[in-house]
């Protein structure tokens, strides 16, 4: 397991799977639950347990649906029902049996879930809103204005809420959308990027423009000087799939998997993948009872599906792995015995905030350790 490039290691990439005899389309994860969809129409249920040295997995339940690929799943934070995107029908399934509960619409490109479980889709160059009502047990359409649909001058291609807003990539451009009320933001062109996306942090956006990622406030202002250069215009290394964890953009390629600071807009580490894998989809693993981690999209470990190099059309195989975060304490401590001061406060502003419960007592012993880290460095030279 290598790692190149690196100013320190934010991750460290650990042991997984062995190779299933199926080809993975898409991952979700809710605490110890990850679901998968396949290339086959195939949605399953597991049971996961991650240690140092393994990736354990049960099978719960299986179903084939009627069709030939599930392009994204879904698992509905508090319901636990799974959405699934098959063949453009975006349907619901309930958790036990995987049945097909209700079906959204037939022409789906996108969805993105809210925290309070609103369902936002894409269709072309419509979004349709979806709330789940008690008293019809049902998910039902949402009144924006005289209906349920806002309608965009261009496809939309991905859909991201951020609170109360909804991020939206069209093919062109990128826009900020207030479901409640209000006109909509235009954020920035995508500039010929072949990987448009949207992705929400803390209360910040992050686009894709051209070969760049920007970053920008809650209301849609760009913050001077975030430009981070990722190569989304190349074709030959290409992205698969990119998260958000703790002020960490990372980006999945074929061979390996970008890491970037989005305080500093550095990149902080390459994580070169086992020789034989291939990069596929990555979605992050955090402990839904921990309410500071999971609303602020912090991650303890990120699980990726990753093709295995060598398998034929007729009988793929993809493996699961995962990559763990590194304990802030973890990074420092490192980083000072390195002398690297500056990368060291960079992690303790990621990790430490003024707002929080004992901030001046851990500022003060940070502090210390640099002083110490100065001093030692000195007597060394």
């Amino acid at each position: 397991l290598m790692s190149g490039g690196n100013i320190h290691q934010a991750f460290q990439l650990r042991p997984g799977t062995d190779p299933l005899k199926i080809r993975i389309e898409s991952i979700d994860v809710n605490n110890n639950i990850l679901c998968y969809g396949d290339t086959k129409g195939i949605v399953q249920l597991c049971k996961i347990d991650i240690t140092e040295t393994d990736f354990n997995m049960q099978e719960l339940i299986s179903k084939k649906l009627k069709s030939k690929k599930v392009q994204r799943v879904a698992i509905m934070q508090i319901s636990k029902n799974i959405l699934a995107l098959v063949d453009g029908n975006l349907v619901l399934l309930e958790p036990t049996g995987l049945e097909i509960r209700k079906t959204f619409t037939k022409s789906a490109i996108a969805f993105a879930i809210n925290f309070e479980e609103g369902i936002a889709v894409s269709t072309g160059k419509k979004v349709l809103f979806f709330a789940f009502n008690p008293q019809a047990d049902d998910y039902v359409p949402v009144a924006i204005g005289k209906s349920n649909e806002i309608s965009f001058p261009d496809q939309v291609e991905k859909l991201t809420w951020n609170g109360d807003l909804l991020g939206v990539a069209l093919k062109k451009k990128y826009m900020i959308v207030a479901p409640a009320g209000g006109s909509p933001s235009e954020l920035i062109p995508a500039n010929g990027t072949l990987y448009p996306n949207i992705l929400a942090f803390k209360d910040n956006w992050v686009a894709i423009s051209g070969d760049s990622a920007y970053v920008f406030e809650h209301n849609g202002k760009q913050i001077a000087g975030s430009m981070i250069n990722i190569g989304a215009m190349t074709k030959t290394n290409p992205i698969f799939a990119m998260v958000i964890s703790n002020y960490y953009l990372i980006v999945m390629r074929d061979n390996v998997v970008n890491v970037f600071n989005l305080l500093d807009y550095t990149k902080v580490q390459d994580i070169e993948l086992e020789k034989g894998d291939v990069g596929s989809y990555m979605v992050l693993n955090i402990d839904s009872k921990d309410i500071k981690k999971f609303t602020a999209m912090i991650a303890d470990n990120i699980i990726m599906s990753l093709d295995v190099v060598g398998a034929s059309k007729k009988d793929p195989m993809s493996k699961l792995m995962y990559l763990k975060a590194i304990p802030a304490d973890k990074q420092i401590q490192r980083l000072l015995l390195m002398s690297k001061v500056t990368e060291a406060q960079k992690v303790f502003s990621q990790n430490v905030f003024p707002g929080d419960e004992n901030f001046e007592q851990k500022k003060e012993e940070f502090n210390t350790s640099i002083g110490w880290a100065l001093f030692l460095s000195l007597i060394h030279i």
